[in-house]
């Protein structure tokens, strides 16, 4: 992790055992086309709760995608 450019590290609470781990399991960012895809990827997706033109407010996060990220 010394010699990788890694901004994870800069958010708090993220060390480089955590960073390593979320890297190791994304792989290459080039696998994905946009912000959206590596999020599906890592599980952070919410169910739409919609019935024709309602939209609901309260729903729970997906638990679809990679579970270690997650």
């Amino acid at each position: 992790m010394k010699g990788l450019d890694n901004l994870l590290l800069t958010m708090p609470g993220l060390g480089p055992v955590f960073t390593a781990g979320i890297l190791s399991e994304i792989g290459s960012i080039t696998n994905f086309g946009n912000d959206d895809d590596l999020a599906g990827f890592a599980g952070l997706t919410w169910n739409r709760k919609q019935s024709g033109p309602f939209q609901g407010d309260d729903s729970r996060i997906s638990v679809t995608g990679n579970v270690y990220l997650r």
